[in-house]
């Protein structure tokens, strides 16, 4: 061991231990770099290099930096004794790569040329810091990490470690969507641990656990009551994909019971960067992005983010194209210190051809050609624009203040068709149809503001949350339509002779939906002991629904379907065995309200889905893979069913009644691992074991079977695994060279046990990858997905009519990306 009184150096020079303790003539940064940021004019004075390094001990990163950006660093070994860093990849001047390596620690820095010098401030000196940033020592952001393993989240109102919170959580990083180049949210949710993504052609489903799921955008709720357009944004906007599984209405009040997606939009960046992305691949696939972001003044208190997106193509499937031009720009200013705002405005557009309900099937359940498109070659638009505003200020107390607003507006003009008949007829090929125009619009608002922060009690630190937020939906609706007989579904897509009649702009009336929620929330880790933390927290939620006919009925319809401050409670244990691993348990639901009736003429309480789960989450190799295990139970309780001993209800003598007794029971396991073992190798496994069944239905012969059959896997696993060549890798021959490859397998799924033909055997598919570094600013990357040709249904549906989804035949993707 070395002797302590000795300073340590790390330099370039491989094996170049330098040991000393020569007073060093300096230029003092001397940054507090849990606070720090480094001033733009700084930034001017180096040149940014490339810095890859892995989470690991401090000591052993300090050593990564110094041969990476040609440092000599002295320290005592007590400095870093006991201390991690987090993971650091991008372009960047060696001071940016210090502060990031050292932020959270307290570590002064002294600087003179290519020497730095590393010391902890003496008890009761006081250090003189410029102006400066104040961040807090957890950065849930996984730009420039260089890993699949995220450090933290804010899903949860507040920036938390995956350990801190007592559910499965897993994180979909900006590393990963580069690595496997995604290019939209349905491909980022398609990875995603025990997400199964499937539906309409321009609408994302996320399946969980065998419920539906809710979204955030940035933590914010977003409603989606009655909305054919999906969140529709595209992923080069995101820095991130967060998924927690199993009911969240804590975070969400009324919402699904399979768990909450959180889109955490791009920030700006202190320092100058720039990417580029081209991509051409199979069916006449082409797109491009730019990226750019840095400081906007010369002391780096105003910064700002553009990135744009263009896209064109074709599908593996007859006559569909689509193409769409994405804007999302973002400026963030310092009012002082402690306190940011910020203000973005994103946009986009999009032209396609419409397969909205996907295929219908024959009528004896048989498959048409995987090629086969249903639906017209007439173009439909859509259209939306958002704008957000947030406020974060941080106090001396380590206490965080965030309050955000955002308003969005999405314009939709579509032509489609759907099989009205049982199916296609499978020897003619026809089908009765309904050809329809529907122009809709939806505009959502979203308000939140919450505070958190620590409050010390009886010697030990505690943590809490308290918040309020109200998010709406409004939808309008225009619809015509036609009936059509005996249309040659597959092979005629000219409804140009019943479109040029059906203008829904001339309908008169427009149906309108309202989504109203609000509610105020708290939470709190109160530490029990040491290693034992308590999470407890609850929610008070008002939800109205609400619709009308404009012009003939002005006033609002409010639905039976509400709530009045329906309370929602949450808690779970977490021990924490040792630095490594912790332990938890958790209970949590949540409520959607029902506007049946009883036959005393009473509304049903709304449903209630709980949850229980208990499991276990490590990390391993100082950071760099995180590893999780759970098993959970869900239940879906007091759904409204036929009334069997009552009628009369609904103002008529044969009306029918309710009873709130429908059990619906979700339960099985899943295990995680998301990382890097060794330097080079990056995976992201997964496997979900899902058993959903009826307990009690409305239809007695549903009881004990399956339910949510459709899109319900009994059996999912996921892995994407790659290694990046080193020089120390086989000689060096293969040095910048990256080998990657994937599997997505599923047992089978059906939509009806009535029709043997209408499912899905279980099936696997394989993505394979080859990268080459041309150089420190340049990748190219060819992606082959279905290695293959795996023939299957990605998206099946109870019904021969409408929602089958063909999965993408064997394809080839070639991109080249730039990072500056």
């Amino acid at each position: 061991m070395m002797d302590k009184q000795k300073t340590r150096g790390v330099s370039k020079a491989a094996g170049a231990g330098l040991f000393g303790r020569g007073a060093l003539k300096t230029l003092t940064v001397s940054i507090a770099l849990a606070f720090g940021i480094v001033p733009a004019q700084a930034l001017a004075q180096e040149a940014p290099v490339q810095i890859s390094i892995p989470a690991q001990s401090l000591g052993n990163a300090l050593i990564q930096l110094g041969e990476q950006a040609s440092l000599q660093i002295f320290y005592l070994p007590e400095t870093v004794s006991g201390l991690n860093a987090p993971a650091v990849a991008g372009n960047l001047t060696s001071d940016q790569a210090l502060q990031r390596l050292l932020a959270g620690t307290g570590i002064e820095v002294k600087r003179n040329g290519n020497t730095v010098s590393l010391s902890k401030p003496a008890s009761g000196t006081t250090t003189q810091l410029a102006p400066i940033m104040v961040h807090g020592t957890l950065d849930p952001t996984s730009e420039g990490s260089g890993s699949y393993a995220a450090e933290a989240v804010t899903i949860g109102k507040s920036v938390l470690t995956l350990k801190e919170i007592p559910q499965s959580v897993s994180v979909v990083t900006q590393q990963q969507i580069q690595d496997q180049g995604f290019t939209s949210v349905t491909e980022a949710l398609h990875q995603a641990p025990g997400v199964i993504t499937g539906g309409r052609d321009n609408g994302e489903i996320a399946i969980i656990r065998g419920f539906g799921s809710s979204k955030q955008y940035d933590g914010m709720v977003l409603q989606e009551g009655s909305d054919r357009m999906g969140l529709h944004q595209d992923l080069a906007m995101f820095d991130r994909v967060e998924v927690l599984r199993g009911p969240a209405g804590l975070l969400t009040g009324s919402g699904s019971l399979g768990g909450t997606i959180n889109y955490v939009a791009k920030r700006p960046r202190h320092e100058l960067g720039i990417s580029g992305t081209v991509s051409a691949g199979s069916w006449n696939h082409y797109r491009g992005e730019l990226d750019i972001t840095g400081p906007l003044n010369k002391s780096g208190t105003l910064r700002g983010r553009a990135v744009m997106a263009l896209q064109d193509e074709d599908k593996f499937y007859d006559v569909d194209h689509s193409r769409h031009e994405f804007f999302y720009g973002i400026l963030e200013y310092d009012l002082t210190p402690k306190t940011t705002v910020g203000l973005a405005f994103d946009y986009i557009h999009r032209k396609y051809t419409s397969s909205f309900y996907g295929i219908p099937l024959y009528s004896d359940g048989s498959k048409p050609p995987r090629t086969s498109f249903a639906g017209t070659e007439t173009p439909s638009s859509y259209e939306s624009t958002g704008i957000s505003v947030d406020l974060n200020h941080r106090f001396d107390n380590d206490w965080n203040l965030k309050a955000a607003y955002r308003h969005r507006k999405a314009d939709g003009d579509t032509y489609d068709y759907y099989v009205t008949s049982n199916g296609v007829d499978p020897i003619t090929g026809l089908a009765n149809i309904n050809a329809q125009n529907t122009v809709a619009w939806t505009k959502w608002e979203n308000f939140d503001i919450s505070a958190s922060g620590p409050i010390e009690l009886l010697g030990k630190k505690h943590h809490f949350t308290f918040g309020y937020d109200r998010s709406t939906q409004n939808v309008g609706l225009k619809r015509a339509g036609q009936a059509v007989s005996n249309w040659d579904v597959f092979n005629n897509h000219d409804l140009r002779e019943y479109f040029d009649k059906l203008n829904a702009n001339n309908v008169p009336t427009e149906n309108q939906n309202a989504y109203i929620q609000s509610g105020i929330y708290a939470s709190g880790r109160i530490k029990l002991a040491d290693p034992l933390t308590l999470v407890v927290g609850g929610r008070w939620t008002s939800f109205e629904s609400r619709s009308r006919t404009v012009p003939t009925a002005q006033e609002w319809s409010v639905s039976e379907a509400k709530a009045s401050r329906e309370f929602t409670p949450y808690g779970g244990l977490i021990w924490d065995v040792n630095d490594q691993l912790s332990l938890y348990t958790s209970y949590t639901d949540t409520f959607v309200p029902q506007s049946q009736v009883d036959y005393s003429g009473k509304t049903l309480d709304p449903r209630v889905g709980w949850q229980a789960e208990a499991g276990a989450k490590a990390t391993f190799f100082d950071g760099r893979l995180n590893a999780s295990l759970a098993v959970f139970r869900i239940r879906d309780t007091n759904r409204a069913i036929p009334d069997p001993d009552h009628v009369g209800c609904g103002g008529t003598a044969t009306g029918r009644c309710y009873v709130g007794s429908g059990l619906i029971q979700s339960e099985g396991w899943e295990a995680e691992i998301s990382g890097s073992p060794v330097p080079g190798w990056d995976i992201a496994a997964s496997y979900t074991y899902t058993r959903a069944k009826y307990l009690r239905d409305s239809n007695p012969e549903n009881d004990g079977t399956r339910y949510n059959t459709f899109y319900t896997p009994v059996h999912l696993f996921k892995l994407w695994s790659q290694y990046r060549f080193g020089r120390d890798d086989m000689g060096g021959a293969l040095q910048g060279w990256t080998v990657g490859a994937g599997v997505y397998a599923q047992s089978g799924v059906y939509g009806s046990r009535t029709l043997t033909e209408a499912r899905q055997s279980g099936y696997a598919t394989v993505d394979f990858k080859l990268g080459y570094k041309i150089n420190k600013n340049w990748d190219a990357n060819l992606y082959v997905e279905n290695v293959f040709d795996r023939e299957y249904l990605s998206t099946l549906s109870n019904s021969l009519m409408f929602n089958n989804f063909y999965g993408r035949p064997r394809s080839a993707m070639l991109s080249l990306r730039g990072t500056f």
